[in-house]
């Protein structure tokens, strides 16, 4: 199950993020790289090239216009069962590239489900989904939902500058129902803040990819030859190691691609306070199921770095 963690509460910073990527390592997918004419930075799921007249499909972006945009699967009780083979949905991959590549266009025309349905009518066909987006530059940020929410973020309005997303239906406020990894989620991103207002820059994007590395797996476990993949570990881990999918295992939000399944690449985004400059890392664990023991968290396999101004 993938997370963000988001918060503009840093002194120095106008926007952290942090996202973890949780996908079948044998899914093909290309590495953070410009796209669309220089326009918009983003990694590619390499499955969806000219899909639906749309170059690539990505899960997270970010354009020169500073608009940013970050899809995650929701993961619902009631949700049928992944069919393989099964193209009746459109791509929540789709989702972040129809808003990102609009160039000049206003934020006030995406900043509610009802409006991102005028701009890209497709909401409804839609596998089901969760996506954070919004305007870097002013500070606009929203969630909206294949339930048909709007929730507003990290805004001035809101009484927490504070959030993480899951595959989990959004909270503005914990409940008993919260999943595990959200918990631990904002509890490390409000300790991370509080403990990096005098460091580097250089320094709190370790500790932003130490923070995306926190697993809860029991070490002994990991330790073990394989783990089998349960819903109850990825609910309850900020970072999911490998985990071996039986065949028959149904995950509900994620279509099946080969034998493994976790954290397979994290994304750091860091946008300067006042300078709109923004740096973006990412760093690939796993890209086949070959390799899920050779890398990980503390050795990536790939590493991307990006800085420019909005």
């Amino acid at each position: 199950m993938c997370i963000l963690m988001a918060t503009t509460s840093h002194p120095d910073y106008d926007l952290i993020l942090i996202s973890n990527r949780d996908e079948f390592f044998a899914r093909e997918t290309g590495c953070t790289r410009w796209v669309d004419n220089d326009f918009v930075l983003c990694p590619t799921d390499d499955a969806l090239v000219n899909h639906d007249g749309y170059t690539c499909g990505t899960w997270f972006g970010i354009n020169r216009d500073g608009k940013l945009a970050t899809v995650l699967n929701l993961k619902l009780l009631d949700q049928p069962a992944v069919v393989v083979g099964q193209h009746s949905l459109k791509s929540r991959g789709i989702l972040p590239i129809s808003y990102l590549s609009k160039r000049q266009s206003s934020f006030s025309n995406w900043d509610n489900f009802a409006k991102f349905n005028n701009q890209y009518p497709h909401l409804a066909d839609t596998g089901s989904f969760n996506l954070f987006y919004g305007d870097c530059i002013t500070g606009d940020y929203r969630i909206i939902d294949s339930l048909g929410n709007t929730f507003g973020v990290l805004n001035r309005d809101t009484k927490d500058d504070f959030m993480v997303l899951s595959n989990d239906v959004y909270q503005n406020g914990e409940s008993q129902n919260t999943w595990g990894k959200v918990k631990l989620g904002k509890d490390g991103l409000r300790e991370l803040v509080s403990a990096s207002r005098n460091e580097s820059e250089r320094s709190l994007i370790a500790n932003c990819f130490a923070l995306a590395s926190r697993c809860s797996v029991d070490t002994k476990q990991r330790n073990g030859s394989e783990i089998t993949y349960s819903i109850d570990t990825t609910m309850n881990t900020i970072f999911t190691p490998p985990l071996k999918v039986p065949s028959s295992d149904d995950l509900g939000c994620s279509m099946p691609y080969g034998d493994y399944y976790g954290t397979r690449s994290q994304i750091v985004l860091l946008i300067r306070r006042g300078l709109n400059h923004v740096k973006c890392i990412e760093r690939t664990l796993h890209s086949s199921d070959s390799d899920c023991n050779t890398y990980g968290a503390s050795n990536p396999k790939a590493t991307q770095e990006f800085d420019f101004t909005l």
